[in-house]
């Protein structure tokens, strides 16, 4: 059983979505780049800088937390099966 070709294409509605995101974002940069010039440039890098330190936080730091929580959860949850 085949599939049509109109079932293996992704919906239409998809495209428009990105598109009009993509069409409206490139507006509002170049209505920002109008009012501030460079300086909107500086402020974009500025949020790329910060939002990279976060997420090489968040590799780093966060997901050891997190596997570290899981352990002790599944520890306490031994624990508490075994006195039971």
């Amino acid at each position: 059983m085949a599939k049509s070709s109109s079932e293996l294409r992704p919906s239409g509605t998809n495209v428009l979505t990105y598109s009009l995101v993509a069409v409206t974002g490139l507006g509002i940069l170049g209505f920002a780049y109008l009012l501030f010039g460079q300086q909107m440039f500086v402020a974009i890098s500025v949020c790329a800088l910060v939002g990279g330190v976060g997420c090489a936080h968040y590799w780093l730091w966060g997901r050891s937390l997190t596997s570290e929580l899981q352990r002790e959860q599944a520890e306490r949850r031994e624990g508490v099966l075994r006195t039971d």
